[in-house]
């Protein structure tokens, strides 16, 4: 299976993935904290992370909020 994320193609991935262990293991994303994420442009809030199950050629976006001025 492959999954697009932020620009990088991962492929090989198990079937069935739900998308918080696809975070943890291959983006290495384990807190909530400043992190919003899309799956087929669609916002997925962090409470479903566990419950969402990517399929071959997702796309997953990252946006990780910084500080600055």
């Amino acid at each position: 299976m492959t999954i697009n994320a932020n620009g990088r193609v991962f492929e090989n991935i198990e079937p069935s993935i739900h998308l918080d262990v696809f975070l943890s293991q291959y983006l290495t994303i384990s807190n909530d904290i400043g992190i919003a994420i899309a799956v087929n442009e669609k916002i997925i809030p962090d409470y479903e992370w566990a419950t969402i199950v990517l399929n071959d050629n997702d796309s997953v976006i990252v946006i990780e909020a910084v500080q600055g001025g």
